[in-house]
């Protein structure tokens, strides 16, 4: 017998944490998670807590999903929309290939009444096809990838002896850069649907242990440092002036992080609305993985009140808006 309960993150009990964390890093075994860090995740933004559906087979637990509830700007107005993250299924239970989709309605039923207008996700390689042919998610576009190595030996696994070019490359090209921004401080450009963002969410989206944050005079910058498959990387999750992303920002982001940090490269994922001449956009070829962002209304009448979430051009989406690493 089937059955799914629905919580707000404040009322799962520690017990019933404890039990999704251990599904949780059975079905991720490459991103291990505390409770700590789960329950930081969800509670981080406007609301402070996120939706949870847990699937019951015959009294056992089966699956989990969680939509983090996140507050937009569309055309000027304030509207409601759902990020899915954390779906996973535990590995006796997967031959019953609907579970994901009962959680998702279940999780659509719950948030509509609410007031959501959507749900946003940027879905795996091996959930791409599930996404997109059953929950009927719309691909709107695929995050880009901007990089600076810094050691190019490490990041190609070989070549050991090319580490020490590119680091000299990353130092005259931050240098340069420098110059640059002194001169031009290019500013984002303002997209028609874009976080509502202030002082207030930038300190819980980033006030968890895992994000340097650095104040330099007017401009304000946020990182995280991660080691994946024996790759350094810096991810640059925030480089502006309070207010908007800015060029000078974002060099003295990557200075810092060249000055104080021993990575492998530095990265930047999303939508960069800006003139800048530090980072290098990835070729589609030479992604290591596909981002690809996608669009589910839960109101069909919304898909036209809501089009513009239909347009590439019109959206403003980095990792501020959904950690997808």
């Amino acid at each position: 017998m089937m059955e799914i309960k629905v919580f707000k993150t404040h009322e799962v009990s520690r017990e019933l944490w404890a039990q999704i964390v251990e599904g949780f890093n059975i079905c991720f075994p490459e991103h291990q998670r505390s409770v700590k860090q789960l329950v930081e995740r969800y509670t981080a933004y406007p609301l402070g807590y996120s939706y949870h559906a847990l699937y019951y087979e015959d009294g056992k637990f089966a699956g989990f999903n969680s939509i983090i509830p996140t507050q937009y700007i569309v055309d000027g107005k304030d509207v409601l929309m759902g990020q899915s993250v954390d779906t996973y299924v535990l590995p006796e239970f997967r031959k019953d290939i609907f579970i994901f989709m009962e959680l998702y309605n279940k999780l659509k039923k719950v948030c509509f009444e609410d007031g959501f207008i959507a749900f946003l996700g940027v879905p795996n390689q091996n959930s791409y096809q599930y996404s997109v042919k059953l929950l009927k998610c719309i691909e709107i576009f695929q995050l880009d990838y901007w990089i600076l190595p810094v050691k190019i030996g490490n990041i190609l696994g070989k070549m050991k002896s090319l580490n020490l070019l590119t680091q000299i490359y990353s130092w005259m090209s931050i240098s340069f850069n420098i110059l640059l921004s002194s001169l031009l401080n290019f500013q984002e450009d303002e997209r028609r649907i874009h976080l509502k963002e202030d002082d207030a969410f930038m300190s819980e989206r980033l006030g968890a242990d895992k994000y340097i944050n650095v104040a330099d005079n007017k401009c304000r910058f946020s990182y995280t440092i991660t080691e994946d498959e024996g790759i350094r990387c810096a991810y640059i999750m925030y480089a502006g002036d309070g207010k908007k992303r800015t060029y000078q920002a974002l060099v003295k982001c990557a200075s810092h992080i060249l000055h104080h940090e021993d990575v492998d490269m530095m990265m930047f994922n999303g939508t960069m609305n800006m003139k800048q001449a530090l980072l290098t956009r990835v070729p589609i070829k030479f992604q290591p993985r596909k981002l690809p962002f996608t669009v589910n209304f839960l109101k069909k009448e919304y898909k036209k009140e809501f089009s513009l979430l239909l347009d590439p051009s019109a959206w403003d989406f980095t990792l501020i808006n959904l950690d997808v690493r």
